[in-house]
């Protein structure tokens, strides 16, 4: 199955030009690096991605569909980066992780015991249920990349982004980041897209080359064995049993 259909896709800046014609796929259970410089293109092929953007030319599918018609939204979790988040927004580590279950529709429910439940395994999971009821800005950088992964996984998505997911962290909780998602690639239903412009990184944990270049984008591919897989569903649930040492 296709999770990600990049269809000759062109974009511009009033009239200069940051995509050109790209082409690329991104199969079920797929782990993507996305590697570029500053300025190549990284961040506008991702807002393409999720619809933020609309390509000049061309087409960006999800799960089979167009982006523009896309709706299970909750089928993606998403990682930001770190400077993207402003550290004096007023909300405790649970409330955070806890949006990752809401959409529109169910935003001003009423939170069940077993949402509660799924948002402390995920944060168990991370190694961050200490936290609970600490603000997010009082966080280290590498806490609050575990925070977001807990929010980012609590749904069970299909797809996880990570837009530069290291930036800011120590080298320890890097490599703890990495054995981590490295499990959930090799052993669960989970597709990944990574973007960042560590290439080293890049070539440790995915592959020495390219799969596809266009120009000064490099798309580097892992494939899963389709036969490792884990028994349990429940990504947050059986994450516990590798969960990461609490900080």
């Amino acid at each position: 199955m296709n999770i990600i259909e990049i269809d000759h896709v062109h974009y511009a800046y009033e009239d200069k030009p940051v995509l050109s014609d790209i082409q690329f796929t991104v199969e079920e259970r797929d782990f993507v690096g996305l590697v570029g410089t500053n300025g190549a293109g990284k961040t506008t092929l991702l807002k393409l991605i999720v619809g933020l953007l609309k390509p000049w030319n061309g087409e960006v599918r999800l799960f089979g569909e167009q982006v523009g018609k896309f709706r299970e939204w909750d089928k993606i979790g998403y990682v930001p980066q770190k400077n993207q988040f402003n550290p004096l927004f007023p909300a405790t580590v649970e409330e955070i992780v806890m949006t990752g279950l809401f959409s529109n529709k169910t935003i001003h429910r009423r939170v069940t015991r077993e949402q509660q439940q799924k948002c402390h395994d995920a944060l168990e999971a991370l190694g961050v249920q200490n936290l609970l009821r600490n603000r997010i800005g009082q966080l280290s950088g590498g806490q609050q990349q575990r925070v977001f992964l807990a929010r980012a996984l609590i749904n069970n998505p299909a797809l996880l982004i990570l837009d530069e997911p290291t930036v800011g962290i120590d080298t320890q909780t890097q490599n703890e980041f990495f054995h981590l998602i490295r499990h959930m690639h090799e052993h669960h239903n989970i597709t990944f897209l990574m973007v960042t412009h560590d290439l080293q990184m890049v070539r440790t944990h995915i592959g020495e080359q390219p799969a596809v270049s266009h120009d000064a984008l490099h798309f580097y591919v892992k494939k899963a064995d389709p036969t490792h897989a884990c028994s349990q569903h429940d990504l947050t649930h059986s994450l516990k049993t590798m969960r990461l040492p609490h900080v």
